[in-house]
């Protein structure tokens, strides 16, 4: 309380003796002015004017005609997945979601590892055998009716997992110097960040199928995985080795005198600190990634947004697109903003800032 009235004390006696800057008064007075000129309208069309639920044709222009989402969210989470085989989607969802819960919660730097490599190395085999069916008496679902927000999220967290690791053993090659190895690491890191993930991604499903064979018609999105993971693995590779150069050479010495082998000052030693100073920037690309998730629509894979383009072109919906991409954009805005939650919960309890 005390410190609240010496703030304002200070700012009393600020006004008083006239220091005032009338010019940044009143740029913020008409900023704020806008703002409200901007924000009541569009309050006006999404909340108190909107249509939430009934029948597509109690809709108007007025407002926003949010029963677009109702009649549609199955498919804006589930693609065109069966809806009997749905459960599938929703047990992986949930499998993926524990595993990650316990990655973030355990201390146990081993444990966390181990369900890393899960994560990265056997769930999307178990995802693909399980979605795909054809086994235990599962019905068959060919890959080109997945989609929806859930493929978005479990493709990402796979990618990205699998991303790290490789982006780890990439990061230690470049730095080693080992020879012509160092130099094609740094020749496949430089392609791929000057490649766009889209022309990537439309090589993935043009190009390669002339090279690999085809199996029952679903090596498509093995390899878009593929080749979204190998993207993600370059950018991974560069912010981890910024990581291991910011590790002073005192450490590795410390290691040796302490009687540490080579691999194990670096498991132990340097690689959890050059974890530590690189994590935010693995973080900012985990939130990249995930929002690059959305450009599968655009080699027509029914992600969230192949889903939402598909449902408002039919002729009902038409009128209500601007619903679907508002949508899709908070559900990606709630998402990013709880990575960076998550992020500088992790942070504070490392004690690394930026």
């Amino acid at each position: 309380m005390t410190k609240r009235v010496s703030w304002l004390n200070k700012r009393l006696e600020f006004l008083h003796g006239e220091i005032v800057d009338w010019q940044n008064i009143t740029i913020s007075v008409v900023a704020l002015l806008l703002l409200l000129g901007v924000l009541l309208p569009l309050l006006q069309w999404g909340f108190w004017g909107a249509v939430w639920s009934g029948d597509v044709a109690q809709c108007h222009s007025n407002g926003a005609c949010w029963i677009y989402i109702e009649k549609n969210v199955r498919h804006l989470l589930y693609g065109l997945y069966p809806k009997e085989a749905s459960w599938r989607m929703d047990f992986l969802a949930l499998l993926v979601s524990c595993q990650l819960l316990l990655i973030w919660q355990v201390k146990t730097n081993q444990v966390r590892i181990l369900f890393a490599l899960i994560l990265a190395w056997v769930m999307p085999v178990l995802t693909y055998y399980l979605c795909y069916g054809g086994i235990l008496g599962l019905q068959v679902v060919p890959p080109q009716y997945w989609g929806g927000l859930l493929m978005n999220f479990i493709f990402s967290a796979y990618s990205i997992a699998t991303a790290f690791f490789i982006g780890g053993l990439l990061a230690l090659i470049r730095q080693k110097n080992w020879g012509i190895y160092s130099a094609l690491v740094k020749i496949f890191i430089d392609l791929m960040r000057g490649l766009p993930l889209v022309s990537l991604l439309f090589f993935a499903t043009l190009v390669l199928p002339y090279f690999f064979f085809d199996y029952h018609g679903s090596s498509k999105i093995v390899r878009l995985y593929w080749v979204f993971t190998l993207f993600g693995s370059a950018y991974m590779s560069e912010a981890i080795r910024g990581g291991l150069q910011s590790v002073s050479q005192g450490q590795r010495e410390a290691a040796q005198v302490l009687g540490l082998s080579e691999y194990q000052s670096m498991i132990s030693v340097v690689m959890p600190q050059a974890l530590q100073i690189a994590l935010p920037s693995i973080m900012n690309l985990v939130v990249a990634l995930f929002k690059d998730s959305t450009l599968l629509s655009t080699i027509a894979v029914l992600d969230v947004v192949g889903m939402m383009q598909a449902t408002s072109s039919r002729v009902e919906w038409m009128p209500y697109a601007v619903e679907g991409y508002l949508f899709v954009g908070f559900v990606f805005w709630l998402s990013c903003y709880g990575l960076s939650a998550v992020s500088a919960s992790v942070e504070k309890k490392i004690k690394v800032y930026r």
